[in-house]
């Protein structure tokens, strides 16, 4: 498997611009220990930060991409390391780690996309190891013709060292004749070229979620980004406490998008964490605006994806972001979804104690859809939970829902939490949660995701009128 997977890599990183060292550790037959088992280029050693970044990867389980500034390298260039599993059965069984060299967003994005796809294919590779030699052929055979056909190599030469590799490696693991390999290689590629056709790029042909992504590229070039605001409003006070920020896309001919839509792409082809930076930066910025017109105790929530929140420098990330715009790290908050944590406890601990040593606030979103208790939660230096809409829809015709959300609220206050209550929509369900002492609100009956100019509009309403609760009951 060692050449096969060589082989792979060599193909990667030749199709890959800028890539200065790359590793492929895999899982042993132990089923703990990683190994490397394939590097590039085979001449130097492995960098300790390539290793390092794998390790981190596997103990996360998760893709990272990290920045790095010559850490362990030959070259003092500044760039990104980036690791993707390699996953089989829903089990992570190796991690590719490249290197490159520093450039724009699309082609950093371009990059993950490549690499993603190639450890999808590479996982194919393993499996199909303990296949027959025919159908093992077939994909090594594609896998070569693609190669052939990307670096436009001429099919009478065989000379290219990735091609020798991939057939040398083949004629040893099948008993086949070399020639006649190559020969299929220049059958596959001319066939392609005689029909107008691509050879299909492992693992999967084009699908609309290709199309979305690319489109979603268009649209960060293009700032088709935007954010809208819903507000928080303190149920003693009337204010707005908070400003969640959400996501769209503006579709020229559709209107805007909601991240539903287009979000499922974004993560196939690894522009999540472009899009997260993104609405950091833009939630920042609008909340600098606030502060300067005379909204010093607004604070703005943002919704990370899991890959995102993750980042074990996620907090040293924000912090400098904060400083950047001039705005005080506890104003603002960060909302992770139940499950995301619950599903990644361990590295979820460490970043959440690092955010809250920042100064900045966590807030624990969908509260009650998972499988989480407030008492396990006490574990986090945590300071708002949102019980999810699904139990405030029904919370006034449905006892039991109403004596769960009773025991949430009551719970939480006694562990020195806050309450949040989403999906308000009726003035019945407002003065439900107003005897239960819920800390805010957010919800239709009081506002609409607002874009920013309307938001202003409602925060100077604010300021003139005092408390916006009559409003509230007004529109009930």
């Amino acid at each position: 498997m060692k050449g096969l997977t060589q082989s792979w890599l060599d193909q990667q990183c030749s199709m890959l611009d800028g890539v200065t060292h790359a590793v492929v550790l895999m899982q042993g037959s132990d089923g703990h220990e990683f190994t490397p088992v394939a590097s590039w280029p085979t001449s130097v050693s492995t960098p300790p930060v390539l290793l390092d970044t794998a390790r981190d990867a596997v103990r996360c389980q998760l893709e990272i991409v990290r920045p790095h500034g010559g850490n362990g390298l030959e070259t003092e260039e500044h760039g990104e390391t980036m690791a993707c599993p390699v996953m089989l059965d829903n089990r992570m069984s190796g991690v590719v780690v490249i290197c490159v060299e520093q450039h724009d967003a699309v082609h950093r994005q371009s990059a993950i996309a490549q690499l993603r796809s190639g450890c999808h294919w590479l996982a194919m590779l393993v499996r199909r190891e303990s296949e027959s030699g025919k159908h093992y052929l077939a994909a090594m055979l594609e896998m070569a013709a693609m190669f052939l056909e990307n670096r436009h190599v001429q099919t009478d030469d065989p000379a290219d060292p990735v091609i020798t590799r991939i057939i040398d490696t083949l004629s040893d693991h099948l008993g086949t004749d070399s020639s006649t390999l190559l020969q299929r290689i220049h059958d596959t590629v001319r066939h392609s070229r005689e029909d107008n056709l691509r050879v299909t790029q492992l693992p999967m042909p084009a699908t609309p979620h290709d199309e979305m992504a690319k489109e979603i590229s268009r649209a960060l070039d293009e700032d088709r980004f935007v954010l809208h605001y819903h507000p928080r409003v303190d149920l003693r006070t009337g204010s707005i406490t908070c400003m969640e920020a959400l996501l769209r896309l503006e579709q020229p001919g559709s209107g805007l998008l909601h991240p539903g839509s287009f979000l499922p792409a974004a993560e196939q082809a690894g522009l999540v964490p472009t899009i997260d930076d993104w609405v950091l930066r833009a939630a920042c910025r609008q909340l600098q605006v606030w502060r300067r017109a005379g909204h010093d105790d607004l604070s703005v929530a943002v919704n990370l994806s899991a890959a995102g929140f993750m980042q074990p420098r996620l907090a040293i990330h924000l912090l400098g972001m904060t400083g950047e715009f001039g705005i005080r790290p506890d104003r603002l908050e960060i909302e992770v979804r139940e499950g995301t944590l619950m599903d990644h406890i361990d590295t979820a601990a460490g970043v959440i104690r690092g955010l809250s040593e920042a100064g900045i606030r966590i807030s624990i979103d969908d509260f009650g859809t998972g499988y989480s208790s407030l008492s396990y939660l006490q574990r986090f230096p945590i300071s708002t939970i949102k019980i999810d809409r699904s139990f405030i829809g029904d919370i006034t015709s449905d006892t039991d829902i109403a004596t769960i959300v009773r025991g949430i609220i009551a719970m939480a206050h006694a562990t020195g939490l806050e309450v949040i209550a989403e999906g308000v929509e009726t003035g019945a369900q407002l003065a439900f949660l107003r005897k239960l002492q819920c800390d805010q609100f957010q919800g239709y009956l009081f506002s609409k995701p607002l874009e920013p100019d309307d938001a202003a509009r409602l925060l100077e309403m604010e300021a003139t009128a005092g408390s916006l609760l009559d409003y509230a009951d007004r529109v009930s």
